[in-house]
């Protein structure tokens, strides 16, 4: 309210005066008049990016005054030529002017050295005084690859600054905003220093009290526990009763902990393959095909992205199986099934984990981490046949029915079947050699293989390669017993 009085009050005065003026003859507005009181001018010298005598305004602190000049020759420079990409980095040097150690000189002839930078990290009005008519500011030249120090760590604003001599250790701190709160006060600093041919390295150790003087080209690090109290989190889809993202810690929160976050299994739920993944490693619409749910990530990758990672996946997938071949020793048969199942372990980062009430200990020993997809599937109770049969496909689930019942109603075995029918059993994937007896539950699969069929040339090399070994065999007997007698 006091300010507003005494501005009214200045206002007041030049009008009247403006008034008497004009009646001793003088044809000067009270507007005009008014301006000519308020408006100083005040010169700028040094590295900046427009040096030269500006106009100001009373009451205007050296902050605001140079912010304004700054960004009217910037406007300026940009509105008279074409945004060339000389332009920009011209304009991208000379924006990097010092901020710190500036030279305030007053036109009584004294000195104030101020400090904009410190005055943005505190408020400190010191270090932003009034501009005054006819000051005159100086800006030092600043050379960031030398007149530096870095400073990180548990800090707020971590970074690199320009160096002013004199500074130190509390000076950094303050510059950086001060220690993070997150983080517990530190107990200790370290100074990384190079000597004058940046040949040798000397690092020493502070305490969080000691204030030792710096130099220029110093980093520091400031040292503490770094805090997990992140946004950890997870996403459940599926076939739970609230299904989205639910908070987790940071690496103790299983897949069964996180169901019941999600408010626990719906009825339709397939609790025994319940899928978690590695959201980064997904393709695009992967969870949509394979398991009906949607997912929509905040950052969604792009089709090109996606591609790029698949072929990643495809790459590292190869490479892992040659680091398990390299210390292996299977045969030419094997390596197909060795390359199965490096790529199961290493596509998309994902595992299968049985949530039934019979396996809860288990599946309580997978933990999640941050990021993690939780997928519970529908429970499909149909019956899969598929094989050597004419009508391969699901079959509605019958109360005691055994493998052969449902091969029956696909139609039956065709001439080319095995003999060897196989149960792969919905709850852990194991397989089994059906007999008449074997019952189906519900989700199970038949498969019916093929039996191979060989041509009589499969049968005279198979015999001719066993005739090859007899023979060799009685070969080295016969000369065993030579040499015996």
């Amino acid at each position: 309210m006091r300010k507003a009085i005494y501005a009214a009050a200045i206002v007041a005065v030049a009008l009247a005066s403006s008034a008497r003026g004009q009646g001793f003859g003088e044809q000067t507005s009270g507007a005009e008049a008014l301006k000519s009181r308020l408006l100083i001018s005040a010169t700028i010298g040094g590295s900046f990016l427009a040096t030269g005598t500006f106009p100001g305004f009373a009451g205007e602190r050296v902050d605001q005054y140079v912010t304004r000049i700054f960004y009217e020759a910037r406007q300026n420079m940009l509105a008279s030529q074409v945004a060339t990409g000389e332009l920009m980095r011209t304009l991208s040097d000379v924006e990097r002017f010092g901020f710190r150690n500036i030279t305030l000189k007053r036109s009584d002839g004294s000195e104030q050295t101020v400090d904009l930078a410190m005055f943005r990290a505190t408020g400190d009005m010191e270090q932003n005084p009034y501009i005054k008519n006819d000051d005159v500011l100086l800006f030092p030249a600043v050379d960031m690859d030398l007149g530096f120090f870095k400073i990180t760590g548990a800090i707020n604003r971590p970074g690199k600054y320009q160096y002013v001599p004199g500074d130190d250790l509390q000076t950094a701190i303050t510059l950086a905003l001060g220690y993070h709160a997150a983080y517990e006060r530190p107990d200790s600093v370290e100074i990384a220093r190079l000597d004058f041919a940046g040949e040798r390295l000397t690092i020493e150790r502070f305490g969080a009290g000691e204030n030792p003087a710096l130099k220029p080209g110093d980093r520091i690090r400031v040292f503490a526990p770094e805090p997990q109290r992140k946004d950890f989190s997870a996403t459940v889809l599926g076939y739970v009763a609230s299904p989205g993202a639910i908070p987790i810690t940071r690496n103790s929160t299983s897949v069964v902990e996180a169901i019941e976050l999600a408010g626990g299994f719906l009825p339709r739920a397939r609790r025994s393959r319940v899928a978690v993944f590695r959201s980064q490693n997904l393709p695009l619409n992967f969870l949509k095909e394979e398991f009906g749910v949607d997912y929509d990530p905040e950052t969604p990758t792009t089709p090109e992205e996606q591609m790029a990672l698949a072929e990643s996946l495809e790459r590292a997938t190869y490479f892992q199986y040659l680091e398990f071949r390299r210390l292996s020793n299977v045969t030419e048969l094997d390596s197909a099934y060795l390359h199965l199942e490096t790529a199961l372990q290493t596509t998309f980062g994902g595992q299968v984990v049985d949530c039934r009430a019979s396996n809860l200990d288990k599946a309580g020993g997978v933990m999640l981490e941050d990021g993690d997809i939780v997928v519970a599937p529908k429970f499909d109770s149909s019956v899969t046949v598929f094989g050597q049969v004419p009508r391969p496909g699901k079959t509605p689930f019958r109360e005691g029915a055994t493998a052969f019942d449902y091969i029956a109603e696909a139609g039956g075995m065709t001439e080319y079947s095995s003999d060897e029918v196989m149960v792969i059993r919905e709850g852990d994937g194991a397989w089994i050699e059906a007999t008449e007896e074997t019952v189906v539950e519900p989700g199970d699969m038949v498969w019916v293989p093929k039996d191979p069929e060989r041509s009589f040339n499969y049968y005279l090399t198979q015999t001719g390669a066993f005739l090859s070994i007899v023979s060799s065999l009685a070969t080295i007997t016969l000369l065993i017993l030579q040499f015996s007698e």
